[in-house]
C-alpha cells in the first residue's frame, strides 16, 4: 500500500465522517454514517480506538454487515437497537 493510499484512508475514515459509534472489534471502533447514502444503505468504518496505535482505518461494509457480525458474535454492539 502506498503512502498516498494510507493518507487517503486516514483522511476519509474519520470520526467526523462516521460519527455514530455502534460496536467494538478489538482495537477498532465500528462507526456508521448518520443517514443512508443515495442508494439507501448506511455505510460503516472501522476506526482505531487509539489513533496513535499504527492501525489504519478502513471501510466496514454496511449496517447490514455489522448486524450480521454482531449476530455471529464477532463484534460487540454498543447499543442493543443495533441488533434489531
Amino acid at each position: 500500500m502506498t503512502q498516498e493510499t494510507k493518507q487517503m484512508l486516514i483522511e476519509h475514515y474519520t470520526r467526523e465522517n462516521f460519527p455514530k459509534l455502534v460496536a467494538m472489534s478489538g482495537p477498532w471502533e465500528i462507526r456508521s454514517k448518520l443517514k443512508p447514502d443515495e442508494n439507501g444503505l448506511v455505510y460503516c468504518a472501522a476506526i482505531p480506538s487509539d489513533l496513535e496505535s499504527g492501525h489504519l482505518p478502513s471501510h466496514y461494509g454496511t449496517m447490514h454487515h455489522v448486524k450480521a457480525m454482531i449476530r455471529q458474535g464477532d463484534i460487540t454492539p454498543l447499543e442493543m437497537e443495533v441488533c434489531a
